[in-house]
């Protein structure tokens, strides 16, 4: 009888262990499921952020070569294209742009006459006065420009009306 007391006593006692030992995983694995849930949350919130950082990268990346570009001064645009300008006689035409870049404009043109061809640029309160010291009928001349304000003139100094057929491009 006294051995069947310890074997019932130990079985209780084996029983009461391994329940409090349950109750206790039951709560640890509670615990590394909330744990599991938190850390899948941050995952997801990782992705999206590497999502929006791949799109930032790949825009910026395109702002760098745009600017690379700007810096070789590989972009350009033409700023002005006629089929056909008349400079009176003994008159000037200013053709007036805006530029955002440094660069340099190509004028290419041919004439009817000899005319003159200026670049005004004002900058900083200074103007800068770029020339031909020739007259010509046609050609292609660069001027450098900085950003902001200039002028294109054409001078007629002749007394009879000149025709003129330009394009201007800016290279940046």
């Amino acid at each position: 009888m006294y051995l069947v007391l310890v074997i019932v006593a130990i079985f209780s006692l084996l029983t009461g262990y391994l329940y409090w030992s349950l109750i206790g995983l039951k709560g640890e694995a509670d615990r590394l499921v909330a744990e599991r849930d938190s850390l899948m949350e941050e995952i997801n919130r990782l992705r999206g952020d590497y999502r929006e950082l791949s799109v930032t990268v790949e825009r910026l990346r395109g702002e760098i070569e745009d600017y690379r570009m700007i810096v070789n001064l590989s972009k350009s645009s033409v700023l002005y294209s006629s089929t056909s300008l008349v400079v009176g006689a003994a008159d000037r035409e200013p053709i007036d742009f805006y530029v955002n870049y440094s660069g340099y404009i190509e004028v290419d043109f041919i004439a009817s006459y000899d005319v003159a061809v200026a670049v005004v640029q004002e900058f900083r309160g200074q103007y800068i006065i770029l020339y031909q010291d020739r007259l010509v009928s046609e050609g292609v001349f660069f001027y450098p420009v900085l950003p902001g304000n200039f002028t294109v003139l054409f001078i007629n100094v002749n007394p009879f009306d000149v025709r003129i057929h330009v394009n201007i491009t800016h290279f940046y």
